[in-house]
């Protein structure tokens, strides 16, 4: 029996979508180079809690409920400021562009630990990094420069947006390879108490 590759997100909020969507595109504007990277489609757009990686389909209903039983009581809704935009690892060997959030409190991390905690029985590996709360924006084929002047173009838009994003719920994603991007779908979603 194959399984169901899946990952848990916070959807965006269509105002936090459409931002990130124009600092994309002026980063396209700014840099001919980038512009045949592998840039996220606009419905992929999310800020990963955790992954879990392939799931036995007959064990789906399972991981849901218990990701939901670790949330309990604890875990109520928050705000993520957004950070700007960040090149990973750097601009000169550039491999990812995110936009990154703040995390002031931990609220974000703490969530994602408790979905981390829930989906080890079901295959997610355990993750020593610090959790650091992001929008994969595009994936270069091979790490390149990213000019300045496009990384300030793209922040600049970014800046028109809003400051920050109210989390209310967060979703237990499918994700199905192709040759093109991955197709999500929602299997669950959670929300947070107000």
């Amino acid at each position: 029996m194959s399984g169901v590759r899946t990952f848990v997100g916070i959807p965006l909020s269509e105002d936090v979508r459409s931002a990130l969507l124009d600092a994309c595109a002026c980063v396209r504007d700014a840099d001919r180079t980038w512009r045949g990277e592998k840039w996220v489609p606009e419905t992929n757009l999310h800020v990963t809690l955790g992954f879990i990686g392939d799931v036995r389909p007959d064990r789906i209903d399972e991981l849901a409920q218990a990701i939901s039983s670790e949330l309990g009581d604890g875990h109520r809704a928050f705000s993520l400021p957004l950070d700007g935009l960040r090149v990973v690892p750097s601009r000169r060997r550039a491999r990812m562009l995110w936009a990154a959030f703040l995390d002031p409190v931990g609220t974000c991390a703490a969530l994602a630990s408790a979905v981390r905690r829930a989906s080890l029985p079901f295959g997610a590996e355990p993750d020593e990094r610090a959790y650091s709360p992001h929008v994969t924006l595009v994936r270069a084929r091979k790490p390149h420069s990213l000019s300045e002047a496009a990384l300030e173009a793209g922040a600049g838009a970014l800046s028109n947006g809003p400051a920050s994003m109210s989390v209310t719920r967060f979703t237990l994603y499918s994700s199905t390879l192709n040759s093109g991007a991955p197709v999500y779908a929602q299997l669950r979603s959670y929300t947070l108490e107000s």
